[in-house]
């Protein structure tokens, strides 16, 4: 459940929205973009966070997949999400953790196991790119000039 600041709003411009040309659907469909919207805001809260990640849109996990300041264990339950198009998100983020990509490595969906592979592989490139940057610049002089 959300807190009671997300849920409540401006309840007259739902009032017309549902009243409107769009009725009810249209309200909804308000309310789930206003979730996403929340979902991908680098400024939610990590709490609105946790809460959104367990939201009945699959669109509304996916942008939590995809926020860089979702924490690990919230990630961690996307992983298991039921839905393969959140794991996806998940697989491709690149907030997504090496443990939880080797968990979604082993995906059943294989487009989720294939993107999973191949932000691993990434992930794995850069830390040794990093690994060299560090050794050039912390050995002497001579090894420098053989590792460039």
């Amino acid at each position: 459940m959300l807190p009671a600041s997300i849920t409540e709003g401006d309840n007259a411009q739902h009032a017309a929205t549902a009243s409107g040309a769009g009725g009810i659907d249209a309200c909804v469909d308000h309310e789930i973009a206003a979730r996403i919207k929340i979902a991908a805001s680098i400024n939610t809260s990590l709490e609105v966070l946790h809460a959104l990640a367990c939201d009945t849109i699959s669109a509304v996990r996916t942008a939590v997949a995809l926020n860089p300041r979702t924490p690990n264990p919230v990630l961690a339950i996307l992983a298991r999400d039921k839905d393969p198009k959140v794991r996806m998100a998940l697989a491709r983020s690149l907030s997504t953790n090496i443990e939880l990509l080797r968990l979604l490595a082993l995906d059943t969906h294989e487009e989720v196991s294939a993107a999973a592979r191949l932000s691993f592989k990434i992930a794995e490139i850069e830390m040794n790119a990093m690994n060299l940057d560090f050794a050039k610049d912390s050995a002497p002089s001579g090894v420098r000039r053989r590792i460039a």
